[in-house]
């Protein structure tokens, strides 16, 4: 017989065990899922159930040296997808293609998953967002967002610079101010349930952002505009590869205008080549030409070796180190005045006044006009320009330099190193930036004139303002007078080095520099043009007729009273 007692004691043992093990392995899983994956689980099930979004502050406004609005950011809805409540997903891909301007492929490609969270477009305009709401999709979603808008397009476009999606700076002032103007940003928790669907209740905790700083420059969009417009008509005048302007107050070393071309609109900086975004005026290096001769003959004149009225006997050629050099106009032997010398623009005449100058003199004067080093504007690309050294410097090399050869500068040193001849003597710092503000008014900074060093006395720079008169009356620059003014300034027509060495016979530099009025300057203008026709380079010819329109309206803006 069996003994019952016996065999349900072994039932009941067995089945005790098998709970026992169950319930070890039960509170083993719990120990692992609940201590052991605590941290992981609650990750996947956050990342999940929530999602945290980046808020772009309002990023501040950028204006002129009169405090007129150039650039601003406006607030915008950009669009994101929940994808696994979206149930016709083909249609919707198609709606949306022709409102947002993606192809429908590439929205199915976001939209054909399961996932939580995808964007779609950023920073629609209001007309978009009306069409899409029009489609009454619950699994599309907004953000808000801030857009950057450049008010008068291409104005100023390289000084400017343009911000990428995520409103960082990417070139010019935006890309140089870049921490002041974007501010704090904040922050936006997105809470949804298990089907992706947001949760109202817990969603849209925001840390509020910090707007940025105004910016305001020392341009003047008038000024700006003007230096453009003329430019242009320049360059496309004269079928050349481009130019640039500038324009600045001497007395201070303001930037009141900085213009090249080609240029781009910020707007749209992802339809235009990389190279129209540089800035011509601090990285286009080029040899001067005669644009260079007042440096030289400033530097004479100051050490007294030579004075307005020294007298010089001028062949049309000279051969120097086996270099034949002619001069810059055709004519017989002659004896010129130094101020003769600079009106007509003799590049041999310039020679002879540079020999007594001498070589160490004359890379003094270099050094203090500012040329061989960066100006201190401390904008991005600025180039030091090319200065040949001293001792490698040959007796040719020496010749040709007075003339603007040889060496190369930026067209912001040159314009600098002119601004000292005109306004007495000092070099200044050029500045493009006129304060730096917060929002709330509690942060103002505002930029020093900065004085670099005295180069010349104030009597030197008084008689080369007389001497560079003689230019426009009566030399090379007759087309940039201006009616009852007095007009002070130099024509400049170079060639442009070969890539192997030497000169191309084929491409120049035209341009003109000068300021107004002559006597007591309010600004200095340089128009540079790269590689005008053949026929139409001479900087006389291209340069200065727009340097006249440019100062026309300078006079008028600034309101400089007639002598």
């Amino acid at each position: 017989m069996i003994d019952l007692n016996k065999e349900g004691q072994k039932r009941l043992t067995f089945f005790l065990f098998l709970v026992t093990i169950l319930f070890l392995v039960l509170i083993g899983r719990l120990f692992w899922l609940q201590i052991v994956q605590y941290n992981f689980l609650q990750e996947k099930a956050r990342s999940q159930q929530q999602r945290t979004i980046t808020l772009g502050a309002k990023r501040g406004n950028i204006y002129d040296g009169k405090g007129d609005l150039l650039v601003t950011s406006v607030r915008t809805q950009s669009l994101y997808a929940i994808p696994r409540i979206i149930k016709n997903k083909q249609e919707i891909a198609h709606k949306l293609s022709g409102i947002i301007a993606v192809p429908p492929e590439r929205i199915m490609e976001l939209i054909n998953n399961q996932q939580y969270f995808v964007w779609l477009k950023r920073k629609l305009s209001p007309e978009q967002v009306a069409q899409v709401d029009a489609l009454k999709e619950p699994g599309l979603k907004y953000i808000p967002e801030e857009k950057r808008i450049y008010l008068y397009d291409n104005l100023a476009s390289q000084l400017i610079g343009f911000t990428n999606l995520d409103n960082e700076g990417m070139s010019g002032v935006e890309y140089l101010f870049n921490k002041h103007l974007k501010g704090q940003p904040g922050t936006f928790v997105m809470q949804s349930d298990l089907f992706g669907r947001e949760i109202f209740s817990y969603s849209r905790k925001i840390d509020e952002p910090v707007d940025g700083k105004k910016l305001a420059l020392t341009i003047h969009s008038f000024l700006q505009y003007v230096s453009e417009r003329e430019l242009k008509k320049a360059v496309e005048t004269f079928h050349a590869k481009g130019g640039c302007v500038i324009i600045a107050d001497p007395n201070s070393g303001d930037i009141l205008a900085m213009a090249s071309y080609p240029d781009y609109n910020p707007n749209l900086y992802f339809k235009y080549p990389d190279k129209t975004r540089n800035n011509q005026t601090i990285e286009f290096t080029y040899e001067p030409g005669s644009t260079f001769k007042p440096i030289v003959i400033a530097s004479a004149i100051n050490e007294k070796v030579v004075d307005p009225d020294t007298e010089f006997i001028v062949p049309a050629a000279i051969n120097i180190g086996g270099r034949v050099i002619n001069d810059s106009h055709k004519h017989a032997t002659e004896r010129m005045t130094v101020t003769k010398i600079l009106a007509m623009s003799s590049n041999i005449g310039t020679g002879m006044v540079m020999k007594v100058l001498g070589k160490h003199r004359f890379y003094r004067y270099l050094k203090d006009f500012g040329f061989g080093q960066k100006t201190g504007i401390n904008f991005p690309g600025e180039s030091a320009g090319i200065i040949k050294s001293e001792r490698s410097t040959t007796i040719t090399d020496f010749a040709i330099m007075a003339f603007g050869q040889v060496n190369a500068v930026t067209p912001l040193q040159l314009v600098m190193a002119t601004s000292a001849i005109a306004n007495g003597g000092l070099l200044y710092k050029p500045k493009i930036i006129k304060s730096l503000e917060s929002e709330d008014g509690m942060y103002l900074n505002t930029t020093p004139t900065t004085l670099v060093r005295r180069v010349i006395s104030e009597q030197t720079s008084k008689t080369m303002r007389e001497m560079m008169i003689k230019v426009t009356t009566e030399g090379t620059g007759t087309s940039a007078k201006v009616h009852g003014f007095e007009i002070a300034g130099k024509t400049g027509t170079a060639q442009k080095p070969a890539p192997g060495g030497g000169y191309l016979s084929n491409a120049y530099v035209g341009s003109f520099i000068g300021f107004a009025p002559a006597d007591k300057p309010k600004f200095v203008i340089l128009v540079v043009i790269d590689s005008p026709a053949m026929g139409v380079h001479h900087g006389g010819t291209c340069a200065a007729p727009a340097f006249k329109a440019i100062a026309e309206e300078s006079i008028r803006y600034l309101s400089v009273a007639p002598k």
